[in-house]
């Protein structure tokens, strides 16, 4: 089983795409980098994936931590895709 483990601690790793509103910010208030899809403003989207291929033939197992904030409107509307 091949591992692709990233932290962004020192900033994006090669072969990191990020689209519209991504970015990876140095740190999170508590000395992590992160990769900030959006930055709470409305009517954002970000998108980043890693260039690097991997067979998808054996088992694939994704883990990462996740923080959606409380939203800026009546009705927020969040979403998420693997």
């Amino acid at each position: 089983m091949e591992v692709i483990n990233e932290n962004f601690d020192a900033g994006p790793p090669a072969g990191l795409a990020l689209i519209q509103a991504a970015t990876v910010l140095e740190d999170d208030g508590c000395g992590n980098g992160v990769l900030s899809l959006t930055q709470g403003l409305n009517g954002q989207a970000g998108f980043a994936w890693l260039e690097d291929q991997f067979d998808l033939s054996d088992r694939v197992e994704i883990e990462f931590d996740l923080f959606i904030g409380r939203g800026s409107s009546v009705t927020p509307a969040d979403g998420v895709s693997v």
